[in-house]
Order: C-alpha cells, then structure tokens, then sequence
C-alpha cells in the first residue's frame, strides 16, 4: 500500500467501534440514573445508602460513555489532521520530491586555516573555504 493511498481503516474503525460502545455505555448510565429517581419518587426511598449505587454509579458510567464517544472523536481527528497534512506535503505548488544530493559528503576532507580538517560527512559552509 502507497503511503498516499493510507486512509487508516482500521483505526477508523476501531473509533467507530469505540464511538459506539461509548453511546451503549451512556444510556446504560441514563438506565441507572433513572431507577434512582424512580426509587427516590415512586418507591420514597431517602436512604443514601440504597440511592448511592444508583444516582452515584449511573452518574460515573454516564461519564465513562461520555469520555469513551469523546476519545473516539479525538481518534478521527487525528487521523483526520494526518491525512490533511500530507495532502499539504504532497500538493505544495513548484516543489516536487526533493531530489537526492549528489555526493553525502566532499571527496578528500577539506583542510581549513590551523590544520584542522573538516569532518567527511558535513559540507563545508558558504563563506568557510579558504580561499588560497
């Protein structure tokens, strides 16, 4: 597969899956909430020991499921910003691949003024030739 054509599939799909198992999760903590307030009204029940599963433990799955459906839009974001930027690479006006250098590095190491040599993989730069 071309790195142009990746359109990241899987991942995705894996969003998609987590997006939906997040909404699953939220309405089982709607569910939750309401046999507590169910209890609270209907049943009359005060007692928050016998409230606390329901209105505390419905009110942290309605917040897992929220976290879960929000992560999975982060996931497509990115996959989303991934594809934007390298259609941005790939499409810059004037520029196209950037062709390999000629040679990596000179020939013979320069010598430079005091005897020191310069390194065999760094060009030399602009204005740092001696000029004998």
């Amino acid at each position: 597969m071309s790195m142009s054509g990746r359109k990241y599939r899987l991942g995705r799909s894996a969003a998609w899956l987590l997006s939906l198992l997040g909404w699953v999760v939220m309405a089982g903590g709607l569910v939750m909430l309401g046999l507590g307030v169910f209890q609270m009204i209907r049943l009359g029940t005060r007692d928050l020991l016998t409230l606390a599963p329901y209105i505390g433990g419905g009110a942290a799955v309605l917040l897992n499921g929220l976290f879960m459906v929000a992560g999975a839009q982060l996931m497509l974001a990115v996959f989303d910003i991934a594809l934007s930027g390298r259609a941005l690479v790939l499409n810059v006006p004037g520029k196209g691949a950037a062709a390999p250098p000629e040679t990596l590095a000179p020939e013979a190491p320069v010598q430079r003024r005091g005897g020191r040599a310069e390194p065999l993989l760094r060009r030399p730069a602009q204005g740092d030739e001696d000029e004998d």
